[in-house]
């Protein structure tokens, strides 16, 4: 008998009985890139020199409480269900910051 509880120990069983992955490593690890060049670039969070603005987002829908990184790790969340406002999008972000660093090879390579 298969169990709820052999999932996590046996994930490529329960992907043979139905189970799908969510996301390709490929976008995760590009998102994992974001969360960390990100607050490097603007360490006060994604209101720091107006970037969420730029990239098309409102700030009314951002969480500003925390330190810097946790300020974009909720930003970055918010992107990915849908919010942020606007016509933000982590590409609008990316693009927006390649403008204040254009030489930034990592975040080139986001693109």
């Amino acid at each position: 008998m298969f169990k709820a509880s052999d999932l996590e120990d046996n994930f490529s069983v329960a992907l043979a009985h139905g189970g799908t992955k969510s996301i390709s490593p490929a976008v995760n690890q590009r998102n994992r890139d974001i969360e960390q060049i990100l607050p490097d670039l603007f360490p006060l969070g994604p209101t720091d020199q107006d970037i969420w603005l730029r990239a098309g987002g409102d700030v009314s829908r951002l969480r500003l409480s925390g330190n810097g990184r946790a300020q974009w790790y909720g930003a970055l969340r918010l992107i990915s269900q849908g919010g942020g406002g606007g016509n933000i999008s982590r590409d609008s972000l990316i693009d927006a910051a390649l403008d204040e660093f254009p030489a930034h090879r990592e975040l080139r390579g986001l693109r």
